[in-house]
């Protein structure tokens, strides 16, 4: 019964993919790695990422920037601070080359977290100084400030549960540290 589920669920995409009017980039899916519409601008889907042919190609068009992982989009900081560490400026310098490489970036939401040690302002400031950080760089490398966003939310989004003494709490709350950027462009 769950085989001729999966084998009707399967028939129903290809159906509706079949349906729709996207179609392959000037040849058969063999040949080219994006689909495209009409006008010819690489389709997406629901996450903003472009709908492939083939996994193995280059990005053919379609923006690198939209194959960013969060690990990519995230900047990690060191306890009680907000200035940029030597790991966070290579990678920010890597997400603005990407950025900026590859189309007009829309916009930039850039969100600083915090840990759970400490006063709730306390956090909440600090997730501030850690987005403009980001921001301020970010700008700086080029990012239209216009598009980009900051924003903080301190330690309420705090995900990490910690035991232990208070440098071994500083060390396992090393993830809640850190500022997230989404981008959004307009692929050349």
């Amino acid at each position: 019964m769950v085989t001729s589920i999966r084998i009707a669920g399967a028939a129903l995409v290809a159906a509706l993919a079949c349906a729709s009017t996207p179609s392959f980039a000037g040849g058969t899916a063999d040949t080219f790695d994006k689909v495209v519409d009409e006008r010819g601008a690489p389709v997406t889907d629901f996450r903003g990422n472009c709908v492939r042919t083939k996994w193995e190609a280059s990005n053919g068009g379609c923006a690198a920037a939209s194959d960013l992982s969060t690990d990519d989009r995230t900047i990690y900081f060191d306890f009680d601070q907000s200035a940029l560490n030597a790991d966070a400026l290579n990678k920010l310098d890597a997400l603005a080359a990407t950025a900026l490489s590859d189309g007009t970036v829309l916009s930039a939401k850039i969100v600083g977290f915090a840990d759970n040690m400490g006063e709730d302002s306390y956090n909440m400031a600090l997730s501030k100084k850690r987005a403009a950080a980001v921001r301020d760089y970010l700008t700086s490398k080029g990012l239209n400030s216009e598009v980009v966003k900051a924003r903080a939310v301190g330690e309420r989004a705090s995900k990490t549960e910690c035991t232990g003494s208070r440098d071994e709490q500083i060390a396992c709350l090393w993830q809640d540290r850190k500022v997230e950027v989404e981008l959004e462009f307009e692929a050349k």
